[in-house]
This record gives C-alpha cells, structure tokens and sequence, in this order.
C-alpha cells in the first residue's frame, strides 16, 4: 500500500498561524511520493524531514520559493 501524501494545510491539527510556504506543495506537484516510499521534490530530489513525528518534509533548495 502507498502512503498517501497531503498539503500542510490539510494536515490535523495545522495551525494557519505558522506561515503560509508550503501549504500547497502537494497540489501544486512540487512534492510526490516515489515508488521507493520517499518524499521528493520534483526540482531538486531528495528533501529534509522537518518534524519529530516524520510527518512534515521540506525542500531546503526551494524555500521560500
């Protein structure tokens, strides 16, 4: 089974006060899931776990694009 990936902004419990990069990444097809069940950015590859629950990933290259 794959993991299903969302937007920030349709994650429980996101709080609209932390900023706005990022909440659509998913949509926008910036960032996928691979076959081999990692997140990647569809620019520059690989990108960076930025939570203890490895539940939030970001791509160091593109923020704040």
């Amino acid at each position: 089974m794959l993991a299903k990936i969302v937007d920030i902004r349709e994650m429980p419990g996101w709080n609209p006060g932390t900023g706005e990069h990022g909440l659509t990444s998913v949509s926008e097809d910036k960032i996928y899931w691979d076959p081999d069940q990692k997140a990647m950015c569809r620019k520059h590859g690989a990108i960076n776990c930025v939570s203890t629950n490895r539940r939030i990933w970001r791509c160091i290259h593109s923020f704040p694009s």
